[in-house]
């Protein structure tokens, strides 16, 4: 039996969950492209909300507990560098994060200044269901045949929060792609001005039947002080 160590263990789990057309590096053979047509009907995502990671053992594409994951995918890189080029894992990781911080970066305009909402979600799940959902439904992501409708979150500074850790950790990371660290430093700026405003400081999931059952939030400025650190 190959024993692996926890840094391969650590890139093992996303790409099991990882979403979206493969690239040839995710190394699961039993794994393929899915969720191919999530956030097609967006008008203002060119190719919809495609590629990410799913959360857990459904096929919902919760964004907040995704930007959780990438901040803490980041700080074990920043803080292990060595660890992981040690294992030849390295480039791998930062695939890995490049991944779901493209992905966040589809989930609100990155490229502007201001913006009034976050996509927040993509598929869903209500208690007791009887029509096809993400639970509902219990198959492979590469099956999945059934409506996955997109969340959108008008005000979250959890969200948002949580985000600019995300994006903000990625771009120490990817401090050698000038380009990338500056592209994603500009999102984070972006997503703390929309969790500062006041206007907009309600939760992001609350009263929403899909996000709260399942990741209910119950304040902010720990995600203040998580995404300002950062």
């Amino acid at each position: 039996m190959r024993l692996m160590s926890s840094s391969s263990r650590t890139c093992l789990l996303p790409c099991l969950t990882c979403t979206g057309k493969l690239p040839k590096s995710n190394g699961i053979a039993w794994r393929g492209n899915s969720g191919l047509e999530d956030g097609k009907d967006l008008t203002d995502v060119k190719g919809g909300l495609v590629g990410g990671y799913y959360d857990a053992g459904d096929n919902i594409k919760f964004h907040f507990p995704m930007a959780y994951a990438m901040t803490m995918l980041s700080w074990s890189v920043i803080e292990y560098r060595h660890k992981y080029e040690a294992i030849d894992e390295y480039n791998h990781v930062r695939d890995l994060i490049k991944w779901g911080t493209d992905y966040l970066l589809l989930t609100f305009n990155s490229s502007a200044s201001h913006i009034d909402k976050i996509y927040s979600q993509v598929g869903a799940s209500v208690a007791n269901s009887s029509k096809p959902d993400d639970h509902y439904c219990w198959m492979k992501p590469e099956d999945m045949d059934y409506d996955r409708p997109v969340q959108t979150a008008n005000s979250g500074p959890d969200l948002a929060g949580e985000m600019v850790a995300a994006l903000a950790a990625a771009s120490i990371v990817f401090q050698d792609n000038t380009a990338y660290s500056k592209k994603l430093i500009k999102g984070a700026e972006t997503l703390f001005t929309f969790a500062r405003d006041f206007g907009k400081r309600t939760p992001y999931c609350r009263g929403n039947p899909y996000i709260e059952p399942f990741y209910n939030s119950t304040g902010y400025f720990d995600e203040y002080m998580w995404g300002a650190a950062w």
